[in-house]
């Protein structure tokens, strides 16, 4: 089975530190996610100086 679903966009972290995105496909293995972290910060007014990436993580979720 090839499911083909792109989740894009920025998910700010709760107060735990935590976010859960549903990747909508329950009980499907099989399935590769990438992720990374962003510090963005605002306050600055320039998000080029001071706005920071993580390197790239992958994910494979099995059953």
């Amino acid at each position: 089975m090839r499911v083909s679903n792109s989740l894009s966009g920025y998910y700010r972290t709760g107060t735990s530190g935590k976010r859960v995105v549903n990747l909508g496909h329950p009980g499907v293995s099989g399935l590769r996610a990438r992720v990374r972290a962003v510090y963005a910060d605002p306050s600055s007014g320039d998000h080029v100086n001071t706005t920071t990436y993580s390197a790239w993580s992958s994910l494979y979720f099995t059953s």
